[in-house]
């Protein structure tokens, strides 16, 4: 997924993208801006490079206010794409660490509501 969105950067699609969520992913970069509240920076096994990174991080913005934190009273720019990471997801950590729970990258159930909030947030708030 978040490669799509690095190749979709800069065009009329990208525009049109309201909002990604991305769980689990192997490309996450320890660089990216745009993981959910309480998930920690981490590098994945196939993570993408900065620049890549950075390119998305540029690209997927809308200028508002905070899901996370709605009581900041200036708007500013925030994230369209929102990245979910289990604490021992093999996935989007490094494996060569030693964590390969299997488990961990199956168990993203917990965070569908949180999604499905940040991206009904993002298509329906006016403020």
């Amino acid at each position: 997924m978040t490669h799509t969105l690095y190749n979709l950067a800069g065009t009329s699609t990208a525009l049109a993208i309201k909002g990604a969520v991305v769980y689990g992913d192997p490309s996450t970069n320890s660089k990216q801006t745009y993981n959910a509240k309480g998930v920690t920076s981490s590098t994945g096994v196939f993570h993408r490079t900065d620049a890549q990174t950075t390119t998305i991080n540029n690209s997927y913005t809308y200028f508002g206010w905070s899901y996370d934190n709605p009581t900041i009273a200036t708007p500013k720019h925030y994230p369209r794409v929102r990245a979910y990471c289990n604490k021992d997801d093999w996935a989007c950590r490094n494996p060569i660490a030693g964590l390969w729970d299997a488990s961990a990258h199956n168990a993203y159930t917990s965070k569908a509501e949180d999604a499905y909030n940040w991206m009904y947030y993002l298509i329906t708030d006016t403020r």
